[in-house]
């Protein structure tokens, strides 16, 4: 079945490691420090980076789960996508002493909210641990907000990439097997305030093979963004390719020109090599046959039409994208235009005995030739605090979608 969104991010816990790893080392005064809340002062301190777990938690540990205002949540764990780690917290509220804790790991349950064109992970609840958890009440109320800031600090918001000419509106959320946090949105048109809970986001996993390989990062592209961009690719070798160029060939008594030209690119479902098609029709065929008495005309049509080449991607790197063609095989008719029947023997040679073919040119022009088209993706995750460049390890053209394998590198 096909992915429900125009794109979508898949984000391991690896992925999201790393991301934490670059903000706690470039923002340490986000995970300690002193505040003072109704009057009590707090410390704390994270004395290592946060560790990421994709995927809800169970309904034990749920129930143990504390929400900033000291009770246990009352949503479902399923609304939980994340599970942050806040690994040996030191802590201190106000000056008793049994209000202290250290070597404390905190687990804080997360979701992801919208903000038109980035999405946010932000802190349900907290798993305090027993050590945080004896704390008295009063102690607790004052520290629950202080953890949840914290956890939310170590998650910046990422924002959505622009793809050609569409925007792109923040629109859901789930998770895949457990390993990716899933992030899905759409094309539109103008522009929107929208904001707040992201709808729930459910990928099949049958033949999605390329979510089983723990890449650090997923995307899914879907054919509303990819098809414009590659046939503006595609246009972008048109001389290269012999496109909207008239080409002739005879052989024999006969001969024929004719324009090649592209009719449109779409993406085909494949579960083993990733191929794209581009509908190539061959336009203005028109055949001249050496006789006797003249040169008739013949027009021609092709079976079928059009003509689909394939392109198989060969290799994709950041900016560009090789293809070697495919051209299957098509059938040539041919009918006289004269107006007469004198030619009706010529067009039944053409169509049943004359040797020659057009397709065998046509294969022999493009059929295993490579090409590198410029196809550059804004594969950037940015935020306020970090921006990671993704680059591209493995291609797929699952359910008529672009899929990337992508590791992460910072930009």
């Amino acid at each position: 079945m096909p992915y429900p969104n125009d794109l979508i991010l898949g984000i391991t816990a690896a992925g999201f490691n790393q991301c934490i790893g670059a903000v706690y080392k470039s923002h340490p005064k986000w995970f300690k420090g002193t505040t003072t809340q109704s009057g009590v002062s707090v410390s704390w301190d994270v004395t290592k980076a946060p560790t990421v777990v994709v995927g809800p938690p169970d309904k034990a540990k749920w129930d143990k789960a504390t929400d900033a205002a000291g009770r246990t949540p009352p949503a479902s764990p399923d609304t939980t996508v994340l599970q942050v780690t806040l690994p040996s917290i030191t802590v201190q509220v106000g000056s008793d002493s049994k209000n202290s804790a250290s070597g404390v790991d905190v687990v804080v349950y997360m979701d992801v909210k919208r903000n038109y064109v980035a999405f946010k992970p932000f802190a349900l609840a907290a798993d305090l641990g027993g050590k945080l958890s004896a704390l008295d009440r009063e102690a607790l109320l004052e520290l629950l907000p202080v953890i949840l800031e914290t956890a939310n600090n170590s998650l910046p918001e990422f924002e959505l990439p622009k793809i050609g000419s569409s925007d792109l509106i923040a629109a859901s959320r789930g998770v895949v097997d457990n390993t990716y946090l899933a992030l899905g949105a759409n094309r539109t048109k103008g522009t929107s305030t929208e904001h707040g809970f992201l709808d729930n986001l459910n990928i099949s996993e049958k033949g999605q093979v390329i979510w089983k390989k723990n890449h650090p990062c997923v995307i899914a592209i879907g054919p509303g963004l990819t098809e414009p961009m590659l046939a503006k690719a595609i246009m972008g070798k048109a001389g290269e390719l012999g496109l909207n160029t008239k080409q002739t060939f005879s052989e024999s008594n006969a001969g024929a020109e004719f324009f090649v030209a592209l009719k449109g690119v779409a993406m085909l479902r494949t579960l083993v090599d990733p191929v794209f098609s581009a509908y190539v029709a061959l336009q203005d065929f028109k055949v001249t046959v050496l006789c006797a008495v003249e040169w008739p005309k013949f027009s021609a049509t092709t079976s079928p039409d059009p003509i689909e080449i394939q392109c198989e991607f060969a290799d994709l790197t950041d900016t560009e994208v090789k293809v070697k063609l495919v051209v299957p095989k098509f059938e040539t008719r041919y009918k006289h235009v004269s107006g007469t029947d004198l030619f009706s023997a010529v067009e039944n040679k053409l169509n049943n005995e004359h040797n020659w073919d057009p397709w065998k040119n046509v294969k022999e022009r493009y059929d295993g030739k490579t090409y590198t088209f410029p196809f550059s993706l804004p594969l950037e995750m940015k935020s306020k605090e970090i921006s990671v460049r993704l680059k591209p390890l493995e291609i797929s053209g699952q359910t008529s979608y672009l899929v990337l394998g992508a590791d992460l590198k910072a930009a």
